[in-house]
């Protein structure tokens, strides 16, 4: 089983090479397109070595990643670029999600700074697969990702302080209520160094979609898994939805500066491919979001600590 480098050879993923079977070609990427491309084929991989398999549903979001991929690998260098950093820290504290896509930003930034000028971390519960599954922690290791076992939903939580150039807070904020998540972006207010920056993901309140459904009075569809005894395991869907004003609002109290909000089109997974109708309706949906300011499905909010 191998998967095809947008530069350069197939390359294999055999047990002697499952450690790090994603690096990327001599000449990297060349443009947002095909590092999507690249992000789709090398998650699919990972499902693969994971599940021995791609499920339909797997490889629709595995295709909706490569957006976010390629726009947090873009706002990372445009911020090493801004503040002339010579070697960059990066700590994520949205968890692995199954391994990805720490990995794949990892190679793709490593790329691009260059060897010996990357150090990652990442946050994820001390129960999760980042810290039982092998093959997981063989990517990681081969990479020198090291993982920080902490559930942020406790008070009294901890990560290393003022040593992070990058704090990722990815696809994380939906699911977790107020209180929770104003302690998790005070966190990584600390882990940032001065003039560090927090790239913080999540679907936009404001989507074109959404707009639409409230007008008709089908805000509830956006929440799920929101029930008592949900809220009682601590498994929660998605039961908060920020615009970019908000969360920059948000942000500006714990102390941020230099707040900037984009939204972009993904793609949100299996729904939109179910037949030619969905389908149909998530381009149109998503081709209409491009004309008014702040309508894509996805917010990226960049917030620096100040120097």
């Amino acid at each position: 089983m191998s998967v095809t480098s947008l530069d350069g050879p197939a390359f294999g993923t055999s047990s002697a090479s499952r450690g790090r079977p994603f690096a990327v070609a001599a000449a990297g990427p060349a443009d947002e397109r095909s590092t999507r491309a690249y992000v789709a084929a090398a998650f699919g991989e990972m499902d693969r070595q994971l599940h021995g398999s791609v499920s339909r549903d797997a490889l629709h979001w595995n295709v909706s990643g490569g957006p976010r991929v390629a726009r947090l690998t873009d706002a990372i260098m445009a911020h090493v670029a801004r503040r002339g950093l010579d070697r960059v820290s990066v700590l994520n504290m949205s968890g692995l999600n199954e391994g990805k896509p720490d990995p794949v930003l990892y190679d793709l930034l490593d790329r691009r700074l260059g060897p010996g000028r990357l150090r990652w971390q990442v946050v994820d519960h001390p129960l999760s697969q980042t810290f039982s599954d092998p093959t997981i922690r063989g990517w990681l290791d081969a990479r020198g990702i090291e993982p920080i076992g902490q559930d942020f939903r406790e008070p009294d939580f901890s990560v290393p302080e003022a040593a992070a150039d990058v704090v990722l807070c990815t696809e994380i904020l939906e699911h977790l209520d107020y209180t929770v998540t104003m302690r998790l972006l005070r966190r990584c207010q600390r882990a940032l160094r001065p003039g560090g920056v927090l790239l913080v993901t999540t679907p936009n309140a404001v989507y074109v979609e959404h707009r639409l459904r409230f007008a008709l009075g089908q805000w509830d569809f956006l929440h799920f898994m929101d029930a008592p005894e949900d809220a009682e395991r601590g498994l929660l869907g998605h039961v908060m939805y920020y615009d970019g004003r908000r969360l920059g609002r948000m942000l500006g109290h714990l102390g941020f500066d230099a707040v900037r909000a984009t939204t972009f089109n993904a793609g949100h997974g299996p729904g939109e491919y179910r037949n030619p109708m969905t389908r149909a309706a998530a381009m149109g949906l998503r081709a209409l979001s491009r004309l008014f300011p702040h309508s894509g499905q996805v917010l990226l909010v960049a917030a620096e600590k100040p120097a």
